[in-house]
């Protein structure tokens, strides 16, 4: 299965013309099937508590003065800091066993593009060969966005680590919280992948 949707990324071309209409047309297909996979796993897995209290704490203090930024700075934070992170490297956090093909590290690029732009609620514009995926986005913006709203809002549950969380105590996000929140929310994902 190919998920290069680039003519001029295509094994042996050189100028970009060995790329049929067809080939690109069922690559195209693959991705948005491989994305709309990996998104319906980032909405079903649950939400790591200790970013989605975070992510309530920049959104309180966000919601005084710049109520409108707070979908875009909970998405960056989520899809900039962690998710398109571990899609790309997943070899970094344990997710995957040994460095990617290149071809995989191709398609986890690619990947993270279309889930990148997905959070952020952006169509690509520049990228001539990405463009194919902007029904996607579109089709699924509305659900991205309740899915971002949702796991931004934190409510205290008695299976929470106290000890993390006190009224009057800042949270770090240390390596160790980090890697275990990068495998919780996108371990799901690379579940047959390898």
């Amino acid at each position: 299965v190919s998920y290069e949707i680039d003519k001029n990324r295509l094994e042996g071309s050189t100028d970009g013309n060995q790329m049929n209409t067809d080939d690109r047309f069922v690559n195209v297909l693959h991705l948005k099937l491989a994305a709309q996979s990996t998104f319906n796993k980032i909405r079903t897995v649950p939400f790591p508590p200790e970013l989605s209290f975070i992510l309530s704490q920049i959104r309180d203090k966000l919601s005084s003065n710049y109520e409108d930024l707070t979908q875009g700075v909970s998405s960056n934070f989520i899809f900039l800091r962690f998710m398109c992170l571990a899609i790309t490297t997943p070899n970094q956090f344990g997710l995957w066993k040994d460095n990617p093909e290149p071809k995989t590290i191709r398609f986890l690029v690619i990947m993270s593009k279309v889930i990148q732009n997905l959070g952020f609620g952006v169509e690509f514009g520049k990228e001539e060969s990405m463009r194919d995926l902007n029904d996607f986005i579109l089709q699924n913006r509305e659900s991205m966005a309740e899915w971002v709203d949702s796991v931004s809002r934190y409510d205290y549950s008695p299976d929470f680590d106290d000890e993390l969380v006190k009224a009057d105590q800042k949270v770090e996000i240390t390596d160790q919280i980090k890697t275990r929140c990068i495998k919780w929310m996108v371990g799901e994902i690379y579940v047959n992948r390898q």
